[in-house]
């Protein structure tokens, strides 16, 4: 593993959490510690606005997220449900699913912020993953 390339796993935070329920897939979308610490910053920075059961883009929301690239208008056009919370089995709280969740997971794949564990639903994060995650999302994972 390079050293660009920082497992979920060894932030000092969670040193308690570990591989899969810190950092996952969850069907196309992120899930584990960290996809749950994404949507509530998705939700504090006025990105998301929470609805009874689902997710709604802000404008703000609307440019941030097309800023990393993801093309909000055609993620809405999906035959899919768009953007809800999908409960965690690790974390008893929700992560962002829908077409909006797998759009965001693709443009931190594409970002290279986030890299697929071979033959696993974990996924580990990159050094630019974390330093970029950190400055648009204000999170520290």
């Amino acid at each position: 593993m390079s050293e660009s390339q920082i497992p979920l796993t060894r932030s000092a935070d969670h040193s308690n959490i570990s591989g899969i329920k810190f950092a996952r897939t969850c069907y196309d979308h992120l899930a584990g510690k960290i996809g749950v610490l994404l949507t509530q910053s998705l939700l504090t920075n006025k990105w998301l606005i929470q609805c009874p059961d689902r997710y709604e883009v802000s404008r703000a929301g609307n440019k941030q997220l097309e800023s990393i690239g993801i093309d909000i208008s055609a993620t809405q056009q999906q035959n899919r449900k768009f953007a809800y919370p999908c409960l965690d089995w690790s974390e008893r709280n929700h992560h962002l699913g829908g077409a909006l969740g797998a759009a965001l997971l693709h443009s931190m794949i594409q970002n290279d912020w986030i890299r697929k564990v071979k033959n696993s639903r974990e996924v580990l994060i990159t050094g630019k993953g974390k330093t970029e995650i950190s400055r648009i999302l204000k999170t520290d994972l």
